[in-house]
């Protein structure tokens, strides 16, 4: 039978696992990815840090510790901030090529060649 849609439910169900299923099946797959690396590496990965949490200076003192910070957004930010912090404190950053954070990395590219 062929029918309409009413306006309420304008979108038809999805099929399959939901779309937090599969971001929660990524983030998994992407922590034991990081994991196996960091023990193939005899490193460490502390893991998510909410500094809005934390005292003034745990920042720069995270950064300091650091020897690659990793920015693993889904979504494109309209500025990169962690990008640019890590870089101010001379780390390596590892990001996704979208957002600011790709735009922010291919400036600090162009003017190291330059």
């Amino acid at each position: 039978a062929r029918g309409r849609l009413s306006p309420a439910t304008a979108e038809p169900p999805p099929l399959g696992p939901s779309a937090s299923a599969w971001r929660s099946c990524y983030e998994r797959r992407l922590r034991d990815a990081m994991d196996a690396a960091a023990r193939a590496a005899n490193a460490r990965r502390p893991g998510r840090l909410r500094f809005e949490l934390r005292p003034h200076g745990a920042l720069s003192a995270a950064y300091a510790a650091a020897d690659l910070v990793a920015v693993p957004s889904r979504r494109p930010e309209a500025f990169g901030r962690v990008v640019v912090e890590a870089l101010a404190a001379g780390r390596l950053c590892a990001t996704f090529h979208h957002g600011a954070a790709s735009e922010v990395g291919a400036a600090v590219l162009r003017a190291a060649v330059e």
